[in-house]
């Protein structure tokens, strides 16, 4: 057990010293005085896998560790409008632990700008893969119950991935071939890149300037169309 503290001690100091710097995903948290560790241990690293079946590939899942671009790993709460906020993200980083700092509400503002006890996590992953704009990855992980791990927020808690599915759509997941960091066939991202989103579309037809939380219908230039369920954050 004093293993574990001692991992997350490491994880903490760690979480500071990389998720304060600069990220594609435009991802921001308020620092509180209240928070909980979720430790990303080394020897689950296995059991990370982002599924790529989308491309309809002999593989079906591929591990988070055979990716090299930058990539960063965050945790979300709900505010008060329903919509997900980040809550604190660290950079990925394939050699070695990590931890998230979950940051809590502060009760001393009237806004909701961090998580609740007994909050559920919602985790997301974000890939630079040599655009300006980034893809977004969801995800709900299998995390650790036992003592002492708790897989819901709790201020001064802890928390363990145990594995994890990250989930892309093909649509939305564009890539510079010149950038050789997601071990995905050349064909599949060379096709990606020819085609671009001319509009972005409701159930009703209505064209969407702003994310929006449901099912919206992506229109590219080579006359296709991509369904996908996003969820605003």
């Amino acid at each position: 057990m004093k293993k574990l503290y001692i991992l997350f001690v490491i994880g903490f100091i760690n979480f500071f010293s990389y998720s304060q710097e600069a990220n594609y995903c435009g991802w921001e948290y308020t620092v509180t005085a209240n928070n909980a560790v979720i430790a990303i241990q080394a020897a689950n690293f296995d059991n990370i896998l982002l599924d790529i079946s989308v491309f309809e590939l002999e593989e079906q899942t591929i591990p988070l560790t055979s990716i090299e671009c930058p990539m960063w790993i965050g945790v979300f709460y709900l505010d008060d409008n329903g919509e997900y906020i980040c809550g604190g993200y660290t950079e990925w980083d394939s050699s070695q632990s990590m931890a998230v700092a979950a940051w809590g509400d502060d009760p001393t503002t009237t806004e909701k700008d961090g998580f609740s006890e007994g909050e559920p996590y919602v985790f997301k992953a974000c890939l630079f893969t040599g655009f300006i704009g980034e893809t977004i990855i969801d995800v709900t992980p299998n995390m650790s119950i036992d003592s002492p791990f708790s897989d819901s927020y709790a201020t001064n808690g802890f928390g363990s991935i145990n594995s994890a599915l990250f989930m892309i759509e093909s649509d939305s997941f564009q890539m510079d071939p010149g950038i050789d960091c997601v071990p995905l066939p050349l064909g599949i991202m060379e096709n990606n890149v020819a085609k671009k989103i001319l509009k972005t579309v409701d159930i009703y037809g209505r064209e969407i300037r702003v994310n929006q939380n449901g099912i919206v219908f992506d229109i590219y230039s080579d006359n296709t169309i991509g369904k996908r369920y996003t969820i605003k954050y």
